[in-house]
């Protein structure tokens, strides 16, 4: 059931943090249908509100500003960003990035000079939504952030920027790249050619008590399986087999005594 409150907008902000979810939603709703008319007012407000301990309070302000354009960034500008509290700037950057202006772009961008790092992180996550230009350039710059998280962050933006921002990431060279992005940007490896199964066929015949192996030099090896009390290792030759390794495969010796190949499964 729809709850109407009254249309003053810090009565509506009050509901924001109400435990009742439905209230919440309802009071989320008629802020957001006022915006086209009070877009200023509304966001002044919610300003006034970024730094407030209410979790529910302060993720409803954000939301609201993904639907605001320039005249919340206006706003979010003079009365968030030119404070020295580094904790509302903080806020203010996540909401900049939400704005769905393009016009935030330069304050997302001086953001990633900011001497806190948390605010260059946000500002990080906030140009992911504007590739090319400036943005993504700035994001290549941000690689070699000092801070480890932003430096991912950026990455992780860059990586929604299009053929540019990857091309970015590709050439990065970090001291510990995030293993998601070292999967998603790993050069395919060629794919082999040929068959799997027997490549070379020998007159051996297996002994138990030893691991049989192609070598290096393409002949079959085998050494001795520790058992109890007794030692293993003691690599020898026992066939020739005249193999020429290549890339892709896993070579064995089958039950038959024969060098055998199967596909080499990568990753996953």
């Amino acid at each position: 059931m729809i709850q109407v409150f009254g249309s003053d907008v810090e009565e509506l902000i009050t509901h924001l943090g109400r435990e009742d979810a439905q209230a919440r939603r309802d009071a989320l709703e008629q802020l957001e249908a006022q915006i086209p008319f009070r877009e200023k007012q509304i966001a002044a407000a919610l300003v006034a509100q970024l730094d407030n301990g209410d979790h529910f309070v302060r993720q409803a302000a954000l939301e609201l500003f993904g639907s605001m354009g320039e005249q919340a960034l206006e706003v979010l500008v003079n009365d968030g960003l030119n404070t020295g509290d580094f904790f509302l700037q903080r806020v203010v950057m996540d909401a900049i990035g939400r704005v769905s202006s393009g016009e935030g772009i330069p304050y997302l961008v001086k953001g990633l000079t900011s001497p806190d790092h948390y605010v260059r992180w946000q500002a990080a996550k906030g140009l992911a939504r504007f590739p090319g230009g400036g943005a993504t350039a700035a994001l290549g710059q941000a690689l070699g952030d000092p801070n480890p998280h932003v430096r991912d962050r950026a990455a992780g933006s860059l990586m929604r920027h299009g053929p540019e921002g990857q091309a970015l990431v590709e050439n990065w060279k970090p001291r510990r790249k995030p293993r998601g992005l070292r999967k998603r940007f790993r050069p395919p490896a060629p794919k082999p050619e040929g068959e799997s199964g027997v490549v070379a066929e020998t007159s051996l015949e297996k002994e138990s008590g030893y691991l049989y192996y192609l070598g290096k030099d393409g002949d079959v090896w085998r050494t001795r399986m520790a058992r109890g009390t007794q030692k293993g290792g003691g690599g020898e030759k026992v066939a020739d087999a005249g193999v020429t390794r290549e890339p892709g495969w896993l070579y064995y010796i089958n039950k038959e005594g024969n060098v055998a190949r199967t596909l080499l499964k990568r990753g996953g």
